[in-house]
């Protein structure tokens, strides 16, 4: 149970979830097109407040929040500072433009899956049938 008298469950795959969603929130393709975290990462030299991210929308599910500290601190591509209250990047940020052209590229329309269906489960889908062929 948390301090705050909460009680979490924390799957197995927990520690993947929260690294995977940190880290599309700094890649390239997302940091520079998200105005609200682009205008705090330039103010601050990359640093941004882990408890600003764990305010979005799709972090509010992970918690406690010293979970998803740990499953931070296992990230390739972030770093958190050493009291554990900010996170950045590794490495810098692309060219502005290098990033749109990739992501002109690399951007796919599918449509036709059941409204009931959870992002997740698109993603799921795509990462299997879609990522997994071209790999």
């Amino acid at each position: 149970m948390h301090e705050s008298g909460e009680k979490f469950i924390v799957s197995k795959d927990f520690e993947e979830k929260v690294k995977k969603q940190v880290e599309f929130y700094f890649s390239d393709s997302n940091l520079q097109s998200d105005k609200f975290l682009w205008k705090i990462y330039e103010a601050n030299d990359g640093w941004v407040e882990l408890k600003t991210i764990l305010t979005f929308g799709r972090m509010r599910q992970y918690r406690p929040e010293e979970k998803v500290i740990e499953a931070l601190q296992k990230s390739d591509k972030l770093v958190l500072s050493s009291n554990n209250e900010m996170i950045r990047r590794k490495d810098p940020v692309k060219d502005f433009n290098e990033v749109k052209n990739t992501k002109k590229r690399n951007t796919l329309h599918i449509e036709g899956f059941p409204k009931d269906l959870s992002q997740e489960d698109v993603e799921n889908w795509v990462n299997e049938k879609i990522v997994g062929e071209l790999a």
